[in-house]
């Protein structure tokens, strides 16, 4: 499938946090904060025949609203972008909601929080948090994730190695890491499967 990784599209522009005055100059683009663009655009080519673009995502989060904190609401996005690719969509709070989703052929997307006291955040150490995109999960409780914000040394820092595996561009974890990542700064689990035909 398709992997999108926002530090690519630094030229794309993303207008957002409009609540708050809107974003300094140098982070108004998808390289940024484009990690729930681009996780949606990859919901998107995993679940459906179709291509979500970028630049049109970006356009739909800034039609819907969704951009009006840091980076993209995607309890806002979630739902326009399902309706418009024939996509379910829900919000849980429980990893085991994620499993059932995966294992039914869906995908989810974790809104994982950041450093929390003397823990370093597995996905990103910036306390507005990052989404990654949930693949499926086996039998042994390994999720295979895509990170749209990877760079070769991110899972290599002191707290967070060996916690990753990393075959690049998929990452496995255990649930149980998964687990931590878990904030409370909005729904955690994001899920998206295919419509069952009526």
């Amino acid at each position: 499938m398709r992997y999108l990784n926002q530090k690519n599209y630094r030229y794309i522009p993303y207008m957002h946090n409009l609540s708050n005055g809107g974003a300094p100059e140098d982070r108004r683009n998808v390289a940024t904060s484009g990690c729930g663009l681009c996780c949606m655009c990859m919901v998107v080519d995993r679940l459906t025949t179709q291509t979500l673009e970028l630049a049109e995502c970006a356009r739909m989060s800034e039609e819907s609203g969704a951009n009006h904190m840091p980076g993209t609401r995607l309890h806002i996005l979630g739902p326009v972008a399902a309706q418009r690719y024939g996509l379910t969509y829900a919000e849980a709070d429980s990893l085991e909601d994620v499993r059932k989703t995966l294992r039914a052929g869906g995908c989810a997307v974790l809104f994982a929080g950041g450093n929390k006291g003397d823990r370093v955040g597995l996905f990103t150490q910036n306390p507005n948090g990052h989404y990654v995109l949930l693949l499926s999960v086996d039998e042994e409780d390994d999720f295979c994730i895509l990170d749209p914000n990877y760079d070769s040394e991110k899972f290599f820092v002191e707290g967070v190695r060996d916690k990753v595996k990393v075959s690049v561009p998929y990452l496995y974890c255990k649930g149980e890491v998964l687990e931590q990542e878990v904030t409370d700064l909005a729904p955690p689990f994001y899920l998206f499967t295919k419509k069952k035909p009526e």
